[in-house]
């Protein structure tokens, strides 16, 4: 008898801890969901977007000057002279200094066939001095272009189009991106049967400006009178809007 009175305890214990179990698992599984119906009560949540084509009002030109020598010094001597010519070019075009930036500027060895050995040796250095130009008179890109090759530029990477000042077209675009995230949060609320009733909270931070560069040209070649298009770019903009209905 005795036991078997330990033994009934036990089992006791085990469906006891069993019950704590499923208690604990009822309220892991049931709490989540009822907060997320509770937060979510009463809202329509939207994103209003809004773009405009606007004319790109400036150019960038990546172009530069590669130069090769049989000792690395010969190498930048060489690039140097050739890119004080080219600096020079743009000078007298009246290209402000404020508007040419280095982009980089590399000095690689050169290597031979590899010997009897598989080792390879060093024949020589090519140095790479690369720079963009921004051009705000657009009439003017294709001069520049062929001012660059005509002073010893043998690199002409792309010319980019883009628009200078895009924040400007921002206030506008907030506009429209609130009328389309109105229209489409009344048309929900119509097939829901529910009225609109205010703003809970308006998110600009999915905001994008939206400039993406066109890339008119790309060459390494020593191209000129080169024919240049700037098109048309589209800015746009996004906003996440909570309304409130009843």
């Amino acid at each position: 008898m005795k036991h078997k009175w330990i033994l009934s305890v036990v089992s006791v214990g085990v469906i006891l801890t069993g019950f704590s179990i499923a208690l604990t698992h009822a309220a892991t599984t049931t709490n989540p969901s009822t907060l997320q119906n509770s937060a979510q009560a009463g809202t329509i949540t939207v994103v209003g977007t809004a773009s405009e084509d606007v004319s790109p009002d400036s150019a960038v030109i990546s172009a530069g000057v590669l130069t090769k020598g049989s000792t690395a010094a010969q190498a930048e001597q060489r690039n140097n002279q050739a890119m004080k010519k080219v600096m020079m070019a743009l000078e007298k075009d009246q290209i402000p200094a404020s508007d040419i930036q280095t982009q980089w500027y590399n000095l690689n060895p050169n290597y031979g066939k590899p010997g009897a050995n598989g080792q390879q040796s060093i024949v020589g250095f090519t140095t790479n001095n690369n720079v963009s130009i921004t051009v705000k008179e657009l009439a003017k890109v294709g001069s520049v272009v062929d001012l660059l090759v005509k002073y010893g530029a043998n690199q002409i990477n792309n010319v980019s189009y883009t628009v200078s000042n895009p924040s400007k077209f921002q206030q506008s675009l907030y506009a429209l991106a609130l009328d389309n995230a109105r229209s489409q949060a009344q048309s929900i609320a119509k097939k829901l049967g529910v009225t609109i009733t205010g703003v809970s909270s308006v998110d600009a931070s999915q905001q994008n400006a939206g400039i993406f560069p066109i890339f008119a040209a790309s060459s390494n070649a020593m191209a000129s009178s080169a024919v240049l298009s700037p098109g048309t770019q589209s800015i746009s903009t996004s906003l996440k809007v909570v309304y409130t209905i009843s």
